[in-house]
């Protein structure tokens, strides 16, 4: 399966996936560039608590896999490469962009840019 994700003003808060092998794709559909960091949070952190690491754009090293992407485009493209992952029942994918559109703007993360994808 592939799991689509596209940045308009806002990620989708909370999404699922299917275990198995997916293929993250991102689509970046607003008016600036954007990246998708894409990375699994370390085993039995809790959805609450990984949902406010993601409001704040700031993630401790601590609660995330060491293994990660990123994707990044301009704005109205699709990026071709895609990131493979082998999901597994339980566990949950943060994407967030920690991009900012200018100097003392804040990070598009702290204005709802992320996503946390749990594998059902």
């Amino acid at each position: 399966p592939q799991a689509q994700f596209a940045i308009q003003l806002r990620l989708a808060k909370s999404s699922s996936i299917a275990p198995g092998r997916v293929a993250f794709r991102f689509v970046n559909r607003g008016k600036y560039p954007h990246e998708v960091q894409i990375f699994r949070f370390r085993a039995g952190t809790p959805v609450e608590l990984a949902n406010q690491y993601l409001a704040t754009g700031s993630v401790p090293d601590s609660a995330a896999d060491r293994a990660g992407s990123v994707l990044i485009a301009d704005p109205g493209i699709t990026v071709p490469e895609r990131v493979l992952v082998h999901a597994v029942r339980g566990e949950l994918y943060a994407l967030m962009c920690q991009f900012r559109d200018g100097p003392g703007k804040p990070q598009h993360a702290t204005l709802g840019t992320v996503a946390l994808v749990r594998v059902l």
